[in-house]
């Protein structure tokens, strides 16, 4: 259904031979939803699109709610889902040093090792696994560790008494690790054969919480009267009977350990009395969910964190290598993808009695030609000459939710091709377009003849390299800002752009404003410098968003200044003279300084432009507001949607009924201007200079110089 999709840099692609199906997280979200859950559902909708009317206007609102009418069927087809899979390396990034290409793996990740023929997992999330674990036991790894994730955190050593409460998936493999570090297991649960398994795999007591009433006695006179080391919770349940038993079960100062998800109303009197410590055990182990281990390959030392994410994976795909974990004995049932809708339906029936449950891709896996897909046509209308075919390379929430609404539809135009990396984004995208194919290799986009316009909307530090490729191969770019996050990027594209004749456009959307171009038509006669005063109240972006990565998103400075001096230079429309930076001093985790700082900007014509951008203002301010001063008048638009003009005769004010940044005439002007016609588009100079001054102004602040 959707193009194989190809590895980034920290990223290895794997052809897919087994995937385990967690049984609880998978089938537990297809389950119908209850009254409740649907009306905050609801409730959540309305806001979003209540925020997207005040931020972007009616429009952009509308577009949102047709385009979400439209994707309702293609959104519950198309979520891809999966975190455990094993398989065969088939490439790689090149900062994978670790794998080779025919290397036996086993994969993790949500996102990542999905129920699919073909992967492509962060190096991190990956081990290899030896010849005498099977891919079929190698599907169990993510699992495995999250489970054993769970028993490290409960701190216990060997020789103590732990409690292993709810035997599913996840309690039969910790009871088999627990054993294999010597501790003395009980294990509780409410279903008997689930209890007769975990007595297999050498569980000391087993339990049965919904029919012993003596369960507290039978735990104190295994434990000579003190009580359990830890309890660890895998069960899955509404209720909190788990975690409160589990303070009654267990002696002063012990651990309690929440895996699963379940109920947490607490009851105080044995937690307190026995100074207890409630903790949480996030999935596979440290790393999770931190975006520059898990997707951008940076490992943690190992004096400092001995186990992460990826040592949990290899300890477990060790102790299968070792049989002192089975897993086989944990396998119910292997299927073919094909039936994936009716065995998703037994799991989510409340009769449902399967633990282990593979899908098996190595017959779907046997022909080479699934490497031939690197394109899903979605429809068989051929590229037409005369209009702009346009090729789209990426189709996050800014493409979709701001340039494709401008381009669909528009005669003058065909959507050809799109390529992104998450396919459930290509597909929603494609389909709702109108594209004619989609694909996960941009190249396939840079090597088709008939497109002659590229847009490029992926993360930052792609732009550069993806614009210099599509203008070699002859075509025509609309690049969203940044250009490049730094020099090396801008210098060898303004070296492409002398040897072409093809056109380059940045998403500098602003001045294409209907208020700015007011503004600027008041301005063409002028005889003095002007003064600009911009104040952007931009609010806060955490730390950890890749936006905020110096290596991905580039910053603030670099992603989004660009925006305002640009807008600076197209209203002044003179050459830059000189600029400085200043910044406020980082004084916690949540103000920085590439936040939060100010950029003057001299004009040779003697016109000045000051900038004031800031995350740290207050929420229910209006974004972005701009003022201009010049010859006896003062202007001011406020966050594109007022216009006042003060000046020694009169007051004049204009209101907008929605917001306009000029992204819908951007298109339009972009579109005159490949074909021949009269445009507003200005040289491709502005474009660059303010792409080259906010990367110097970030030297600037960061190193002094620049």
């Amino acid at each position: 259904d959707s193009p194989i999709p190809f590895p980034g840099d920290n990223e290895v692609q794997v052809r897919v031979l087994n995937s385990l199906i967690s049984v609880g997280t998978e089938a537990g979200s297809m389950k119908e939803k209850t009254l409740n859950d649907k009306l905050e559902t609801s409730k959540m909708r309305i806001e979003k699109l209540i925020n997207f009317f005040k931020k972007d206007g009616l429009k952009v609102a509308f577009d949102k709610v047709v385009k979400t009418i439209s994707n309702s069927n293609v959104e519950a087809k198309y979520e891809p889902i999966g975190y455990s899979n094993s398989g065969i390396v088939v490439s790689k990034g090149k900062n994978v040093i670790n794998l080779n290409i025919g290397d036996r793996v086993a994969c993790g990740g949500n996102k990542f090792a999905t129920h699919s023929e073909i992967a492509v997992v962060p190096k991190n999330l990956i081990v290899k696994i030896p010849d005498n674990v099977t891919f079929e036991e190698a599907a169990f790894t993510t699992i495995g560790s999250i489970a054993m994730q769970g028993l490290r955190r409960s701190e216990t050593k060997p020789g103590e008494w732990i409690i292993i409460y709810g035997v599913g998936l996840l309690g039969l493999i910790a009871v088999q690790i627990a054993k294999s570090w010597g501790l003395h297991v009980i294990a509780i649960d409410i279903k008997e054969e689930k209890l007769e398994l975990a007595k297999k795999f050498g569980s000391d007591i087993t339990i049965n919480s919904s029919t012993e009433k003596n369960a507290e006695d039978i735990i104190n006179s295994a434990t000579n009267g003190f009580g359990a080391d830890a309890s660890i919770i895998y069960a899955s349940t509404s209720s909190s009977d788990p975690v409160n038993s589990s303070f009654s079960y267990c002696r002063e100062k012990a651990n309690i350990v929440i895996v699963g998800a379940i109920g947490m109303n607490l009851v105080r009197d044995d937690f307190y009395r026995k100074e207890q410590n409630l903790i949480i055990s996030t999935s596979y182990g440290p790393g999770r969910y931190d975006e520059k281990y898990e997707e951008e390959g940076h490992d943690y030392p190992i004096g400092y964190v001995r186990w992460t994410e990826n040592r949990n994976m290899q300890e477990f795909v060790s102790l299968m290598s070792a049989k002192k974990v089975n897993v086989d004995k944990l396998l119910t049932s292997t299927n073919k993808v094909g039936e994936a809708e009716s065995i998703y339906r037994k799991l989510a029936s409340p009769l449902n009695d399967e633990i282990g449950v593979l899908f098996n891709f190595e017959k779907d896996n046997a022909k080479e030609d699934i490497f031939l897909n690197r394109k899903v046509f979605l429809r068989k209308e051929p590229s037409i000459t005369k209009k702009i075919n346009i090729g789209v390379i990426g189709a996050g929430s800014y493409v979709t939710n701001y340039i494709l609404p401008y381009l669909k539809d528009n005669e003058k135009i065909s959507l050809t091709g799109l390529c992104n990396k998450t396919s459930k984004s290509s597909i929603e995208a494609g389909k709702s377009y109108g594209f004619n194919y989609i694909t996960g290799d941009y190249n396939e986009i840079l090597k088709d003849k008939n497109i002659n316009l590229v847009v490029i909307g992926t993360r930052h530090n792609l732009h550069a390299e993806i614009t210099l490729e599509a203008l070699k191969s002859g075509k025509h770019v609309f690049v969203e800002k940044p250009l490049s996050i730094n020099m090396n990027g801008v210098e060898m594209i303004i070296d492409e752009l002398k040897k072409t004749s093809n056109k380059l456009f940045i998403g500098f959307n602003r001045r294409y404003s209907g208020l700015v171009l007011d503004l600027k038509s008041k301005l063409n006669n002028r005889k003095n410098p002007i003064l600009i005063n911009m104040r952007i109240n931009a609010g806060n972006i955490p730390v950890n968003t890749w936006v905020q990565n110096p290596n991905i998103g580039g910053g603030r400075i670099i992603g989004e200044a660009c925006h305002f001096i640009d807008l600076c230079n197209y209203i002044v429309e003179d050459d830059i003279k000189s600029f400085e930076i200043q910044a406020i001093s980082k004084n916690n985790d949540r103000v920085h300084s590439d936040d939060n700082f100010v950029i003057n900007v001299m004009y040779k014509d003697g016109s000045l432009a000051n900038i004031v951008y800031t995350s740290i203002g207050g929420t229910k301010q209006p974004k972005e507001q701009i003022e201009v001063f010049y010859e006896g008048v003062s202007t001011v638009i406020d966050d594109f949607i007022n216009y006042s003009e003060y000046s020694k005769l009169n007051i004049l004010k204009k209101n907008l009924k929605e917001q306009d940044k000029g992204r819908e005439r951007q298109i339009i002007e972009i579109l005159n201007s490949i074909q021949g016609k009269d445009s507003l588009v200005p040289d491709v100079s502005f474009d660059l200079n303010a792409s080259i001054i906010s990367i110097l102004a970030q030297e600037r602040l960061f190193y002094g110089k620049g």
